[in-house]
């Protein structure tokens, strides 16, 4: 018995100075940033990650650390974003590797990005949680008692190779009150992560249920959305985008539809992310090859690529008749009805495009 108790009382030691050295070893990556970690929810096994106003506010330097390999804006040093970026939570696996929950506020929204660091603090791979608590409320129809809100919710657990993260989707019908919320269908989504001693990250399994009937375009649109969930690091994302965006479902959008946007949406973040492979790709890849020419060439600063930042990694190329193909492929940017004349997006577009949607009684669009 006596021996027991030592051997006990042993072990019980020997895991509080390893959790110790855990905690100083997370503690001592955020503090060389200058990061207050009482301020930091540490992760143990669970992924519940709450988005609150006691988050740590990232200045410049900080920011451009921990998002500057996933958020082109923070990889800039002429700009000022400082205070709009947090970080939520943090966790080091037992390989060494980091891992960071960072919000990034965009407008009334925002975005979660997971992003992992190698045994040195050094910035890895990274993907995107749009939404990651959000309740959307959208407008109520005239002569309708109705309004329909979009409810996402995030979570998740860390595993032995990695993490996964539980994603629910609803629509949901409530009264002009908010006093009764009725749900219409959900997307119930698990993306699995593995996580390498290098911080590579990998998606694998992604397992879909749905509950009661999901809008045809609501799927294509989340669909389309999980690619923002791919790692930065996955150079396949290209080939990904171009395939959903030859689907059917895609091909027959109106230019005005939310289905055309993201996808020009997930062209100009891969292109913000890896200008040269993008180019590269659209060169190897002319004509029929490509889906997403449809989109490239009605491109007009509609939420895709910067037509300064375009021509200047179209000059770092030295294939003349590649800078020739896309040179031509995009002669017609800014030219499109969504202008106005003196180059500025006329808002009033997007918003009609928005508007024209209705809802039945049952919250499907018709």
């Amino acid at each position: 018995m006596k021996r027991f108790s030592f051997l006990l009382t042993l072990a019980v030691a020997m895991l509080m100075v390893a959790c110790g050295k855990s905690s100083k070893n997370e503690a001592r990556f955020l503090d060389n940033l200058g990061i207050d970690v009482d301020q930091v929810q540490m992760l143990k096994d669970t992924i519940d990650v709450k988005i609150d106003t006691t988050l740590f506010h990232l200045n410049n330097e900080q920011g451009k650390a921990l998002l500057g390999g996933i958020v082109p804006e923070w990889a800039e040093d002429t700009i000022d974003v400082e205070g709009v970026a947090s970080i939520v939570a943090f966790k080091t696996l037992d390989n060494g590797v980091s891992i960071a929950f960072l919000w990034q506020e965009w407008g009334d929204g925002g975005s979660m990005y997971i992003c992992s660091y190698d045994k040195d603090g050094k910035f890895a791979d990274g993907m995107e949680f749009i939404n990651w608590q959000a309740l959307n409320q959208s407008s109520m129809e005239e002569e309708s008692s109705f309004f329909l809100n979009w409810e996402e919710r995030c979570g998740g657990n860390f595993t032995n190779d990695g993490f996964t993260i539980h994603r629910i989707y609803k629509g949901m019908r409530t009264d002009s009150e908010m006093t009764d919320f009725v749900p219409q269908w959900t997307i119930d989504k698990t993306y699995t992560y593995k996580v390498d001693d290098k911080g590579m990250m990998t998606l694998g399994d992604v397992q879909l249920t749905q509950v009661g009937k999901v809008p045809a375009d609501v799927l294509t649109l989340d669909d389309l959305r999980d690619l923002a969930k791919i790692p930065a690091s996955d150079k396949t994302v290209i080939d990904k985008l171009n395939q959903k965006a030859g689907a059917k479902e895609v091909i027959h959008a109106d230019e005005d539809s939310k289905i055309f946007s993201e996808v020009e949406n997930a062209i100009g973040t891969i292109f913000e992310r890896n200008p040269l492979g993008m180019l590269q790709w659209m060169i190897n890849h002319p004509g029929e090859q490509s889906s997403l020419n449809r989109f490239i060439e009605k491109a007009d600063g509609f939420g895709v690529m910067d037509r300064e930042r375009f021509d200047k990694a179209v000059e770092k190329l030295s294939d003349e008749a590649g800078r020739a193909y896309l040179r031509n492929l995009t002669k017609d940017w800014f030219k499109s009805e969504r202008m106005t004349e003196d180059g500025f997006m006329d808002e009033s577009y997007y918003d009609d495009a928005i508007s024209d949607v209705v809802y039945d009684e049952e919250g499907n669009p018709v």
